[in-house]
């Protein structure tokens, strides 16, 4: 079995793929929540993102548990 891990960043594992959690600049109480990344076939996520919207990065590994 198989873990994704956010390493740097801010940012949220959702059903289907990878959501941008950094504070949005106009409204410091809610949240970007652009979608960074799809999961693959087989649900994973990994990878160095970057928010189109934000700018803010994040790095996403997977582990083995």
């Amino acid at each position: 079995m198989v873990q994704t891990i956010i390493t740097s960043g801010k940012a949220v594992v959702v059903n289907g793929g990878l959501r941008c959690n950094s504070p949005r600049s106009a409204d410091a109480g809610k949240t970007c929540n652009k979608l960074l990344a799809k999961a693959n076939s087989s649900g994973q996520i990994a990878g160095n993102f970057r928010c189109d919207r934000c700018k803010s990065e994040v790095e996403v590994k997977v582990s083995r548990l």
